[in-house]
C-alpha cells in the first residue's frame, strides 16, 4: 500500500536515488492514505497484507518512461486515487502498467512503438510492477520492461525480465492471465483515450468483454459455441449436398441397368472368343513341335547321304595332289630358266645401248669438225667486212664540223634560252603563288560552309524545343517559298541568340510568347502565311510585320552614360544578335530598346535613382535588376505620384541561348560571299599568268630545238669515232685468234678412241648371243614337260570337280535342312513362349480343357472365332456406359459411408452445442441478473432508470450484452450509444457499469483514467460516492480488486465513510508545483482541520 505521511519522511533518503528532471525540476510524487474522513498520523497506518488480493499491484517503479526520469509508486490494496493537473503524468503511470504486464500499445492510443515511449532526450529506459503472491512463504512476481529507442540497435526495443530473468512477452502474458489480469479489456483497463471507446462498443463487443472480465472459462464456452455453431451449418450443409448427390446417382444406376445386361452378354462372347484364341495359341505350338520333329528326321537323313559322297573321293583325291606337285615343280623350273633369260636380254640391250652412244659420240666429233672449218670460212669473211667499215666511219668523220665550229653557234642561242628559262621560272613562281592562296582560300571556305551547317543543325534543334508544329510550319515556308512575296523570319526565338545564360533569362522573361512569332516584310505576307499555315496545318500562328519604313531608329527613354553610373550594364535590344528586321521586330512588339538591365544586383537607392520619378522625367520604367523586375507605375491623376513593383524573373528554358563557337549566319554568309569574290579574282590573275608563260613557251622552244640540233651534230661525231674505235678493236681480235687445225687434230683422236671400245663391245655380245641360244633350248624342254603335266592335272581336277558338285549338293541340302530344323526350333520356342505369355496353364487350363473346346482342332477353333466375331459385330458396344455403372456403385457406396459419418458428426456437434449451451448461458444469464440488478438500483438511486439486457439470438456470436438508460423522467428507456446520451450521461453509465462488475469480476485490479471528464458535479459526486462504499470496510473484503482512478480534479467535501480503504496519490510532477522537499502531508491535513472548525464556529 502506498506509504503514509510519516513512511514518505523516512524514506526520503531512498527516494533521492531515483529523482529526475523534467523542464529543469525534479519528477515529484506525493502518496497520502485515508481511512476515513479525518486526517491524523494515527489514521495513516499501514493496512495488513492480507488485504491485498492475489495478483495486484504492490509498486510501479519508472525510469525515463515518457515524462518520468525517475519515479516510484507503492498503491494501496483497493482504492487508489491518482490526481494532479494535466500534463503531469497521470496517465503516464497507466501506461506503464499496461505496457510492463504485456499489454498492446493500440489499448492506450498514445504511440504505435514501445520506443515511443522513452522520454525524449534519452536512449533507453524501464519499467518494473510488483505483483503480489498471496500463497505462503511465496515471493512477489517482479516484472521488469526495458525498453530502447535506438535506431542502429539490433534487438528488440521492448525486453522482459521476470524476477530477473528474461522472459518472452508470451511468458508474462500467460503469468498475467494466470493472475485474471486483462490489460487489454475495456471492462477492466480503461485508458484516458479509450474512454469513448467503450460507448461505442456494439452489444456483441460488450457482451465478449464482460465475459473476459468477469470469467474467462464463460467467454472461451462462447468461443466454442461460436465455432461449433459455425461447424454445425457447414456439416448440415454438406450433409443436405451428399444425400442429394447419392439420390442423383441412384436414379442414374437404374437408368443403366438394361444396357449393362447387354454388355454382359456381349462380355460372355468376348470371353469364349477370348478363351478360343487362348486354345490356339496352345494348338499353334502343338503344330509347331511336329513341324520341328519332321526337318529333325530329313536333316538326319542328308547328313548320312553327305557322309558318303565325301568318303568316296579320297583315291582320286591322293592322284590330284601328286599331279600338283609335279606341275609346281616344272614351274619352279621354268621360272628359273625364264629369269636367266631376261637377264641376258637385259645385259644384251645395255650393250646394244653403249655401242650406239659411241656411234653417236663419233658422229658428234665428226659434225664439229665440219664447223670448225665453216667457222674458219666465216671469219675471212667477216674480216673482209670490217675493213670496208673504217673505211666508210673515215670518210664520214672527214665531212662532219669541228667541234669549235659547234661551240661559237651555241654560245648566242644558249644566252637567250637563259633568258626566256630565266622568265618562266618567275611565271612558274607567280602561278604557284597564286594556285596557293587559291587552296587556302578553299580552306577557308570549306570551314566557313561547315560551321554554317553546323549552326544550321543547332538552329534545327532549337527550332525542335518550340515544338513539332514549328518545324511544321517552317517546312511549309520552305515548300511555299514561291508565294511570298518577301523574306520570311521565326520564330524569333531561332532567329536570334545571346552570348551569356542570363541575357537568355532577361530576354525571355521580356519576349514571353512574342518569342514564338514571325516576322514578314510587307502587307502581303503577313495576310497569306497565316491563311496558308490554317489551310495546310490547321492551326494559327501570330505574324508581325516590318516594313523597310519602319527600321527607323527609336527614341530612348534616358541616358545610358548616366545609368552607367547606377550600375545599369545597358538596354535589352543590345545583347541580342540577330537579323535587323528581327530585331526592330521585338522593338516594336516588346518595347526591348526602352528596358534596362543589369547583370549585378544595384541597391535599392541606385535602384531609385535609375527609375523614373515622372511620368515624363529622366530614368527608365522598367529595369531587370538580376533575377528581379522592377517597374514603375503613375497615378492616372497625378503624374507625380507613382509606386514600384518588383517581382522575380521566371527561369525559363534555354531556347535563345547559343554557343559562341557557333558564330553567327550572317556574318558566315558573308564571309563566305567574301571568299568567293577572292577566289574568282585569284583565278582571272592565274589565267593571266598562264597567257604570259604560254607566251614565253613559244620563243624558248624554239631556241631549245637550235640547241638540240647543234647536241645532235656534235654527238654524230661522237657516235663516229666510238663506233670507228670499237670496229678496229674488232678487226684486231681476228687477226689475233688461234688456228683450227689442232682442234680438227684433237676430234679424231677422240674418234679413233670411240671406236676401239666399239669393236670390244661387238665381241662380248657375240659370246653373249650363243649363250642365250642354249638357254631358250633348255626352256622349251620344261615347258612341253610342264604342258603334259597340266593336261594330267586338268583331267583330274573335272573329274573331282563332277565329285564336289555332289558333294556340294549334298552340303548345301544339309545346311537347308539345318536351317529349317533350326526355324522349327525357334518357331516352336517362339509358340511355346507366346502360349505361356498370353495363356498361362495355370490360368487357362481349365477354360482351354472345357468339354466344348477341348477337342478342337486348329482349323475348327479358328472358324469358331470368325463365326463369333460375326456374332459380336451384330451386337452395338458402350463401355461407358458398364464403367459408368461401376463407378455409380463405388460413389453410391462411399457416399452412403461419408453422409452417415456426417450424420453422426453432426448428431454429435448438436449434443456438444446443446450441453455447452447448458453450462453457458446460465451463467451469462446469472451474470446479467447480478448486474442488472445492482445497475438498476444505482440509477434508481440517483432517481434515474437503467437496466442492462441479454440480446438473444439463434446464432450465438450475434448475442450481446445491452445498457438501457434514462435520465429524463417523461423519456422512455434507451440503448446507450454515442448518438444518443451526452459525453456526461455516456461517462456516468459506464462508470456505474464498470462499478457493478466489480462484484462478479476475477480481475485482481482494474484501472479507469479520468472517467468523470464531462460529468457535471452532481453525478462526480455521485459516482465518487458509489466508488467509495465500494471500499467501505464491509465491501473491501479479500477479494475485492484494486482499483485505481485517474482524475485531474477531486470536488472538495466528498463523503470518505469510516473503514473504506483509500489511498491517494498526487502528482506534481508539473511546471509551478509545489517541491517535493516543501510537500507535508501532516500540515496539509492540519489545514485542513482548522478550516472545517472554522467554518462549524
Amino acid at each position: 500500500r502506498l506509504p503514509s505521511q510519516t513512511h514518505e519522511s523516512q524514506m526520503a533518503d531512498r527516494r533521492k536515488k531515483h529523482r529526475g528532471r523534467r523542464g529543469g525540476k525534479e519528477n515529484r510524487l506525493s502518496n497520502g492514505s485515508s481511512s476515513g474522513s479525518g486526517g491524523g498520523d494515527d489514521q495513516l497506518m499501514d493496512l495488513p497484507q492480507h488485504r491485498y488480493r492475489r495478483g495486484a499491484i504492490r509498486r510501479i517503479k519508472m525510469h525515463n518512461f515518457l515524462t518520468y526520469t525517475d519515479a516510484e509508486v507503492e498503491p494501496g490494496a483497493k482504492l487508489n486515487i491518482v490526481v494532479g493537473p494535466n500534463g503531469t503524468g497521470k496517465s503516464s503511470i497507466v501506461c506503464a502498467i499496461c505496457l510492463c504486464l504485456g499489454g498492446k500499445t493500440v489499448s492506450l492510443e498514445r504511440a504505435k512503438e514501445y520506443k515511443d515511449f522513452v522520454k525524449k532526450g534519452t536512449q533507453e529506459g524501464y519499467v518494473e510492477v510488483e505483483l503480489h503472491q498471496t500463497e505462503e512463504d511465496s515471493k512477489n512476481s517482479v516484472i521488469r520492461m526495458d525498453i530502447t529507442n535506438i535506431k542502429a540497435a539490433k534487438t528488440n526495443p521492448a525486453r522482459w525480465r521476470l524476477n530477473g530473468v528474461t522472459q518472452q512477452k508470451k511468458k508474462i502474458q500467460e503469468l498475467a492471465a494466470k493472475h485474471g489480469i486483462q490489460v487489454d479489456n475495456l471492462c477492466c483497463f480503461l485508458a484516458q483515450d479509450r474512454v469513448v471507446q467503450f460507448a461505442s462498443l456494439d452489444p456483441i463487443k460488450l457482451l465478449q468483454e464482460t465475459e473476459k472480465a468477469v470469467n474467462p472459462r464463460t467467454f472461451k464456452l462462447h468461443q466454442e459455441l461460436m465455432e461449433s455453431k459455425k461447424r454445425e451449418l457447414q456439416l448440415n450443409g454438406q450433409t443436405e449436398e451428399k444425400k442429394k448427390t447419392l439420390q442423383q446417382h441412384i436414379e442414374e444406376k437404374k437408368s443403366l441397368e438394361q444396357e449393362v445386361k447387354r454388355m454382359q452378354e456381349r462380355d460372355v462372347i468376348e470371353e469364349k472368343i477370348e478363351t478360343l484364341q487362348k486354345k490356339v495359341l496352345w494348338l499353334d505350338y502343338v503344330k509347331a513341335k511336329d513341324n520341328e520333329r519332321r526337318a529333325k528326321d530329313e536333316y538326319n537323313r542328308a547328313t548320312e547321304e553327305e557322309k558318303r559322297v565325301r568318303e568316296s573321293q579320297g583315291p582320286l583325291r591322293e592322284e590330284e595332289a601328286k599331279a600338283k606337285e609335279t606341275v609346281d615343280s616344272l614351274a619352279r623350273k621354268g621360272g628359273v630358266l625364264t629369269r636367266t633369260l631376261k637377264n641376258m636380254v637385259q645385259r644384251r640391250n645395255q650393250i646394244i645401248d653403249t655401242l650406239q652412244t659411241l656411234e653417236a659420240r663419233v658422229d658428234d666429233k665428226r659434225a664439229e669438225i665440219d664447223g670448225v672449218e665453216n667457222e674458219v670460212k666465216e671469219r675471212e669473211m667477216k674480216k673482209e667486212k670490217l675493213s670496208q667499215l673504217v673505211e666508210k666511219l673515215n670518210e664520214k668523220l672527214e665531212e662532219c664540223p669541228s667541234q669549235d665550229e659547234i661551240n661559237e653557234e651555241k654560245k648566242p642561242l644558249q644566252q637567250e634560252c637563259m633568258k626566256l628559262s630565266r622568265d618562266r621560272r618567275e611565271n612558274n613562281k607567280r602561278k604557284e603563288t597564286i594556285v596557293h592562296k587559291v587552296h587556302v582560300k578553299k580552306a577557308e571556305l570549306q570551314r566557313a560552309e561547315r560551321e554554317l551547317n553546323a549552326l544550321g543543325d543547332t538552329k534545327y534543334q532549337r527550332l525542335a524545343k518550340g515544338g513539332r508544329l514549328h518545324i511544321k510550319i517552317r517546312q511549309l515556308i520552305e515548300k511555299n517559298r514561291h508565294r511570298f512575296k518577301g523574306q520570311i523570319y521565326g520564330p524569333i526565338y531561332n532567329e536570334i541568340s545571346v552570348a551569356h545564360p542570363l541575357h537568355d533569362k532577361f530576354l525571355r522573361n521580356a519576349l514571353g510568347s512574342f518569342a514564338f512569332f514571325y516576322v514578314v516584310e510587307n502587307g502581303h505576307d503577313w495576310q497569306n502565311l497565316p491563311r496558308i499555315v490554317r489551310r495546310e496545318l490547321n492551326a494559327n500562328v501570330n505574324v508581325i510585320s516590318i516594313e523597310d519604313a519602319a527600321m527607323e531608329q527609336r527614341r530612348r527613354g534616358a541616358n545610358l552614360e548616366r545609368l552607367h553610373q547606377f550600375g545599369v550594364d545597358g538596354w535589352l535590344d543590345g545583347i541580342v544578335q540577330g537579323h535587323p528586321k528581327v530585331v526592330q521586330a521585338m522593338r516594336v512588339g516588346k518595347n526591348i530598346d526602352r528596358i534596362a538591365y543589369a547583370m549585378k544586383p544595384i541597391s535599392q537607392q541606385g535602384v531609385e535613382r535609375v527609375m523614373k520619378k515622372q511620368r515624363n522625367g529622366e530614368g527608365v520604367s522598367i529595369l531587370y535588376n538580376c533575377n528581379d523586375n522592377i517597374s514603375v507605375r503613375f497615378s492616372d491623376y497625378d503624374p507625380n505620384d507613382y509606386c514600384f513593383s518588383e517581382q522575380a524573373l521566371r527561369d525559363p528554358r534555354e531556347l535563345l541561348l547559343m554557343d559562341e563557337k557557333n558564330g553567327d549566319a550572317s556574318r558566315i554568309n558573308d564571309l563566305i560571299r567574301r571568299l568567293r569574290g577572292e577566289i574568282e579574282r585569284l583565278n582571272l590573275k592565274r589565267d593571266d599568268v598562264d597567257r604570259e608563260g604560254r607566251n614565253i613557251d613559244g620563243p624558248l622552244k624554239a631556241v631549245t630545238d637550235k640547241l638540240n640540233d647543234l647536241k645532235r651534230e656534235a654527238g654524230k661525231a661522237t657516235r663516229i669515232r666510238v663506233l670507228l674505235d670499237k670496229t678496229k678493236r674488232e678487226l684486231k681480235l681476228i687477226e689475233e685468234e688461234y688456228s683450227p687445225q689442232r682442234v680438227i687434230q684433237r676430234f679424231h683422236e677422240e674418234i679413233d678412241r670411240y671406236n676401239l671400245t666399239r669393236f670390244k663391245k661387238l665381241r662380248e655380245c657375240h659370246k653373249l648371243n650363243e649363250k642365250w641360244v642354249d638357254q631358250v633350248e633348255e626352256h622349251e624342254e620344261v615347258v612341253m614337260e610342264r604342258a603334259q603335266a597340266d593336261e594330267t592335272y586338268r583331267n583330274l581336277r573335272e573329274r573331282l570337280s563332277q565329285y564336289d558338285e555332289e558333294l556340294a549338293s549334298k552340303t548345301n541340302l544339309v545346311r537347308e535342312m539345318k536351317e529349317a530344323l533350326q526355324q522349327a526350333h525357334k518357331t516352336k520356342a517362339a509358340k511355346k513362349t507366346m502360349a505361356k505369355r498370353e495363356a498361362p496353364l495355370k490360368k487357362w487350363k481349365t477354360k482351354i480343357t472345357a468339354e466344348w473346346i477341348c477337342e478342337l482342332q486348329l482349323d475348327e477353333a479358328k472358324s469358331m472365332i470368325r463365326e463369333l466375331e460375326l456374332q459380336l459385330e451384330g451386337m452395338m458396344e458402350d463401355r461407358s456406359a458398364f464403367e459408368r455403372y461401376q463407378e455409380l456403385e463405388r460413389l453410391i457406396g462411399e457416399y452412403s459411408r461419408d453422409t452417415e459419418a456426417k450424420e453422426g458428426e453432426l448428431k454429435s456437434v448438436r449434443d456438444s452445442i446443446e450441453e455447452k449451451k447448458q453450462l453457458w448461458f446460465p451463467e451469462i444469464k446469472k451474470m446479467a441478473e447480478t448486474v442488472n440488478k445492482q445497475y438498476s438500483k444505482h440509477f434508481s438511486d440517483m432517481g434515474c432508470e437503467g437496466a442492462i439486457k441479454i440480446c438473444e439470438h439463434e446464432e450465438f456470436d450475434k448475442y450481446g450484452l445491452e445498457i438501457w438508460v434514462k435520465f429524463r423522467e417523461k423519456a422512455d428507456l434507451q440503448k446507450l450509444s454515442k448518438f444518443t446520451q451526452s459525453g456526461g450521461e455516456r461517462s456516468v453509465s459506464t462508470m456505474l457499469f464498470l462499478l457493478c462488475l466489480q462484484t462478479v469480476t476475477e480481475t485482481p485490479f482494474r484501472v479507469v483514467d479520468e472517467i468523470n471528464q464531462g460529468m457535471d458535479a452532481k453525478n462526480e459526486r455521485m459516482i465518487f460516492d458509489r466508488i467509495v462504499a465500494s471500499c467501505a470496510a464491509h465491501n473491501a473484503g479479500p477479494k475485492a480488486p484494486q482499483y485505481f482512478l485517474v482524475t485531474p480534479k477531486i470536488l472538495p467535501n466528498l463523503n470518505y465513510p469510516e473503514g473504506a480503504d483509500i489511498s491517494v496519490l498526487c502528482v506534481y510532477n508539473g511546471i509551478g508545483m509545489v517541491p517535493r522537499e516543501q510537500w507535508s502531508m501532516k500540515s496539509i491535513l492540519d489545514n485542513i482541520s482548522k478550516s472545517s472548525r472554522k467554518r462549524k464556529v
